[in-house]
């Protein structure tokens, strides 16, 4: 983004920060809606650099509930299929 704010600044555009900030806030995906909804219902609003570290905050709480998820998931697999096997050695 900040990229994008300098190559605009050098063709003679101006980005106001506000501007800015609103728009990576709305150009966020799907998984970011809670965080987007907490930055709603504060009262001070972010400057670009206060909303850059916020978001690399959230990416890794993001990143560390997808791990847990998938740990989750890898869990109830295994413990799914030795009940199975299980089932199977009765039948016998």
């Amino acid at each position: 983004m900040s990229n994008l704010v300098a190559n605009l600044t050098t063709l003679g555009m101006e980005v106001h920060e506000k501007f800015l900030v609103q728009f990576i806030m709305n150009s966020l995906p799907l998984e970011f809606s809670q965080f987007q909804v907490n930055y709603n219902t504060i009262k001070d609003k972010w400057k670009f650099k206060e909303l850059k570290a916020m978001l690399i905050q959230e990416e890794g709480r993001l990143r560390k509930m997808k791990d847990q998820v998938a740990n989750l998931v890898g869990l109830g697999s295994a413990s799914s299929s030795k009940r199975t096997s299980s089932r199977k050695d009765k039948k016998n």
